[in-house]
């Protein structure tokens, strides 16, 4: 072989090509191609890059290879929706990327790919790129990281649409997780599931500087993510009607959560239960508006942003009172705030507040909620006194 490599350009190409277990001494690059059939490279090892830019392929199986440049699969066409492998059962995957080693950046810009994109426990050096890729069939997961680890930058934006579900079950992302101008169209109610993700800079989910929408059309959950940066949602659309629009239980924001200037309120359900962020940023039109759709039992916040400092202390309450039952650690939180900004009449009217709806929302019995309007009349009495 050329010590160049293998480049081969505008071919057409018929029947498998079948390199299970083979090994490259140097890179290969196929550019413009047509594979009439399959291109099955399980085990395969590259000492360089592997390119299949523009080309069209049935399906690709890559899984379990080593490549020790980058790996190509820019504006690839794959044209199965499913793929079949003799002797096997029927499979949604169609890009078999599992347990791949890339020692470079893995590049699936502009792929059309109307199956799933599989890259569970894959281990990427460099980046994931995959913007204006669109990917999935609208059927179950579009696509699968789960358990992958990705040293750089995960990037699904500019474009990017998973016709199904987005996965990053257990993912590591050393870099930024960007999905700002992503579509993820959602299958089975789920758009994007970021449960126990690590990320150790910013996620966006935000509109991109060419104008395109984040839209989430189904749950977004970053259920127990650990995320280094902030977390920003600012013009985003979250839709799931009667169900979950976003679930952030128990997840960790190092700095910012930015749940302000959202495009439309949520129309399902927002879950914060026992979640963690250095500074909150939201305001009152980012909130869902149905009584028992805020679940913020738990949820800890060092401090306010300047769009939710600017939410009155009344409004606040109402925030806290969208949660289905009655829970003490809101106004508790809430009040902490307030104190250490030096808030004070807010801080009284949080405290009051929180005896007033313990009577009103809390299940007590008629000999707690008398001894309960009595430190309530108290400290109205305190509070008129300053």
């Amino acid at each position: 072989m050329h010590p160049r490599g293998l480049r081969i350009r505008g071919a057409r190409i018929e029947g498998p090509i079948d390199w299970t277990g083979q090994k490259f001494l140097t890179s290969v690059s196929f550019t413009d191609c047509e594979f009439v059939g399959p291109l099955l490279g399980n085990r395969l090892s590259v000492a360089g890059d592997f390119s299949l830019n523009r080309s069209q392929l049935d399906a690709i199986e890559l899984a379990d290879s080593r490549i020790d440049g980058n790996l190509g699969l820019e504006d690839v066409v794959v044209k199965l929706t499913s793929w079949t492998r003799e002797g096997q059962a029927g499979s949604a995957v169609v890009l078999d990327l599992n347990s791949i080693v890339v020692d470079g950046t893995l590049t699936l810009k502009g792929a059309q790919i109307p199956g799933e994109v599989s890259l569970l426990y894959a281990k990427i050096s460099g980046q994931l790129l995959c913007q204006n890729a669109t990917i999935g069939s609208g059927q179950g997961d579009a696509f699968s990281a789960d358990g992958a680890r990705i040293k750089q930058d995960a990037c699904f934006d500019a474009g990017f649409h998973a016709k199904g579900t987005l996965r990053l079950f257990g993912t590591r992302i050393g870099g930024q997780l960007i999905c700002n101008g992503a579509q993820l169209s959602g299958a089975n109610g789920l758009a994007l599931c970021a449960n126990d993700v690590v990320v150790g800079e910013d996620v966006f989910l935000q509109n991109s500087p060419d104008g395109k929408s984040f839209v989430a059309d189904g749950e977004v959950s970053f259920g127990c993510a650990d995320l280094h940066g902030s977390l920003l949602c600012k013009g985003a659309t979250f839709r799931n009607s009667g169900g979950t629009t976003f679930d952030g239980g128990g997840m960790k924001v190092a700095n910012r959560l930015v749940f302000a200037g959202l495009a439309v309120r949520p129309d399902g359900s927002v879950k914060l239960t026992k979640a963690y962020v250095g500074l909150l940023e939201d305001d009152e039109s980012s909130w869902p508006s149905d009584s028992g759709s805020m679940e913020i039992s738990g949820f800890v916040y060092d401090q306010f942003g300047p769009a939710a400092s600017d939410v009155g202390v009344e409004k606040r309450l109402d925030w806290i009172r969208l949660q289905k039952t009655y829970s003490p650690q809101p106004y508790l939180q809430l009040a902490k705030v307030y104190k250490q900004s030096g808030r004070d009449d807010e801080l009284r009217h949080v405290l009051v507040a929180r005896q007033t709806d313990l009577r009103t929302r809390g299940r007590l019995n008629p000999t707690q909620k008398g001894w309960n309007a009595f430190f309530d009349a108290m400290l109205a009495e305190l509070r008129k006194c300053g």
